[in-house]
Formats: C-alpha cells, structure tokens, sequence
C-alpha cells in the first residue's frame, strides 16, 4: 500500500530556509496525475499503485514512475515490510528456491547483527522463513519464524510499535532512520 508520507511538508513552520524545497515540491504537485494521486493519499487512506494508477488516470507502468518521484521527495511512503522483503532479495540475504525461501549466509551474518538466533528460529514448528502475499499490497513480506523474529527484534529496539486491538505496525522516528539505513527502506507498516 502507499500512503501519505508525513504531513510536515505541509506544514508551514515559520522558516522559508530550514523548510522543504518549494520549488521541487511544486513541479512534483503541478504534475496533473501526481496532484491527484497526493489528493487521493490526504484523505489517510493507503491505496494500492493500481489503484493510483485509475485516480490518477495512467497506466500502471507511468503511475510507477511517478510514485518513484514522490517517494524520492518523501511525499509519499510504500510499505515497509515489503520494502524489507525486496531489500532482503536484493541483497541476495534471502533466496528463492524449490521448497520456498532460503537463507543465505550474508542473510545469518544480517540477522546475527540483529542479535537474532536463526538457528534457534529453523528447529521451531512454524515454518522458518517464508513469503507472505500481502493482502492490501499484492507484493510479498517476509513471513514465519524469522519474519515475526524480525518484527518482534524491532519492537524490542523501540523502533516500533503495534498499535491497539491492529495488525498495523507503527514505525518511531529512530525506526524510520534505522530501517531507511540497514534496509533502504522508508515508510509503515
């Protein structure tokens, strides 16, 4: 899903120097689909990029790059756990194979950092390491054992939180820096 990134670019605080770029917000907005896409987004409702595609009135390949601009300028978030799941594909930590995801050795070196036990997580019932189809996002997050080790790795370091009777995960501000560093990733989740 991607939403609104965070409303403070739409905030004046007093400061036209330690602000946000105008100028580069305004070319980003002065876009017609761009303009409704963020219209659509204000409304604190996450859409699908499909869906953006139709408020916008694109195909899905042109709505692709301009939420990559809107990501860019922080206008706009995608969710973090398949920001996560992408990064760990990337980076080769995880990969695909016949009976599902695997673990690669750069992968148990990442999560060692993260002081989580692998080897303790592949001798638990559950399934070790899996995808997930999210359901709002239609695009794969890290699932099973080390999925909720993960998670529960983050809570632990205060860099999130879950918010009451949800499964909405909420990111803090060290969160945010932390998972944009070891992840490249930005958003919630």
């Amino acid at each position: 899903m991607i939403r609104l990134a965070e409303k403070r670019w739409f905030v004046y605080d007093g400061t036209m120097k330690d602000g946000p770029n105008i100028v580069g917000i305004a070319a980003l907005i002065g876009d017609h689909a761009r303009a409704e896409v963020l219209t659509a987004l204000m409304a604190d409702r996450a859409l699908t990029a499909t869906e953006l595609a139709e408020v916008g009135g694109v195909t899905k390949q042109t709505i692709s790059a301009h939420l990559a601009k809107l990501v860019d300028a922080g206008l706009v978030a995608v969710e973090i756990g398949v920001r996560i799941y992408e990064s760990l594909l990337k980076r080769r930590a995880l990969v695909p194979g016949a009976k599902g995801l695997a673990l690669t050795a750069a992968g148990r070196r990442l999560f060692q950092e993260l002081r989580i036990d692998t080897d303790v997580l592949s001798r638990q019932k559950r399934a070790f390491c899996r995808a997930c189809l999210d359901w709002s996002e239609r695009r794969h997050h890290l699932a099973g054992a080390l999925g909720a080790a993960l998670l529960a790795r983050f809570v632990d370091l205060g860099w999130a939180k879950r918010a009451r009777d949800s499964r909405v995960v909420l990111l803090t501000a060290n969160g945010e820096r932390a998972l944009h560093k070891m992840f490249d990733a930005h958003g919630a989740a």
